[in-house]
């Protein structure tokens, strides 16, 4: 079991590393900036991380946020505590959003961390995923046929490892199926806030909405179309960032065009949201395929240019 503690105050940091270490916790590792808690999620497999969430160096909550999405680390249903030093501000909801299982306001004491860590072993809420979030549902039930989320139960590996004395080899296994699915989850959720975007901009582009409203749509598209791209650049699925670009640069066109004037754009936004959704699919993500999407697009491109 290996415990990663992110605090650069030496005295808690001591505290919290003496506390779980008198309950049996022996691999505990200390960070003190967001640097060295990068380089400790990449290092190997965590079961849990307790961090200051004003670690100096950074924004601590995105490598948690990076971690939940597998952006990086072994395991992204590592049981994480978030400290803070008030709710007021955006650093609580940044937390939140994280992916976090909980958020203290410190100072952090040892009974508040023992029950944190207990209601950890003892179970955890269920996952859900959507296109811009990854960690515990903050609803008290999901609603039955929601299906712009997708759910999971997150793998334990605390009370794995604790209650069931299951096998370092067994614990990773368990957890890199189910992250399998987590990965397909993520990017189907993308795939379908894209295609709601588009679609939304296609439509209200004849019936002659809000132009403010289609802009917002314009803003949020150009985000996810980025970090789509900046997830799937220099892996196995080239292709879909290279649409990802496509779409990036045809989102952009047609955003600073005046109604009427962006026909053009907006049908090739629709194909290359067709091409996404292809291609992100389960069916359909093989390298050959998605380059035959993206050849296929291109062509239509260079006529409709």
């Amino acid at each position: 079991m290996r415990i990663v503690v992110g605090d650069s105050n030496d005295r808690l940091a001591a505290a919290v590393h003496n506390a779980l270490g008198e309950q049996g916790f022996s691999t505990i590792e200390r960070v003190t900036s967001v640097d060295s808690f990068v380089n400790a999620v990449q290092s190997g497999f965590l079961d849990l991380i307790v961090f200051d969430a004003h670690l100096p160096g950074g924004q601590a909550s995105e490598i948690v946020q990076r971690m939940r999405r597998r952006g990086i680390g072994e395991n992204p249903y590592a049981g994480v505590i978030a400290t803070i030093r008030d709710t007021a501000g955006p650093m609580t909801r940044q937390v939140v959003d994280s992916g976090a299982d909980a958020v203290v306001v410190k100072p952090l004491t040892v009974e508040t961390l023992f029950e944190s860590v207990s209601s950890l072993v003892k179970g955890r809420k269920q996952f859900v995923v959507t296109h811009d979030y990854v960690g515990p549902t903050r609803r008290a039930t999901v609603r039955p046929g929601d299906t712009t989320i997708a759910v999971q139960d997150p793998p334990n590996s605390l009370r794995c490892r604790l209650v069931y004395n299951m096998s370092d080899q067994e614990v990773k296994t368990l957890v890199n199926q189910a992250a399998t699915r987590l990965l397909e989850d993520q990017f189907d959720a993308v795939a379908k806030e894209i295609d709601r975007l588009v679609t939304y901009i296609a439509e209200h582009e004849v019936l002659g909405a809000d132009e403010q409203a289609v802009q917002d749509c314009f803003e949020r598209l150009d985000r996810l179309a980025q970090n789509l791209r900046r997830r799937h650049s220099g892996t196995a699925s080239q292709p879909v960032a290279d649409l990802a670009s496509m779409l990036n640069v045809l989102g952009q066109r047609a955003g600073v065009k005046a109604r009427g004037t962006r026909t053009v754009e907006i049908e090739l936004l629709v194909n290359v949201n067709l091409a996404i959704r292809r291609a992100l699919s389960v069916e359909h993500t093989s390298s050959g395929a998605i380059s035959q999407i993206n050849a296929m697009i291109s062509r239509f491109t260079e006529k409709k240019s």
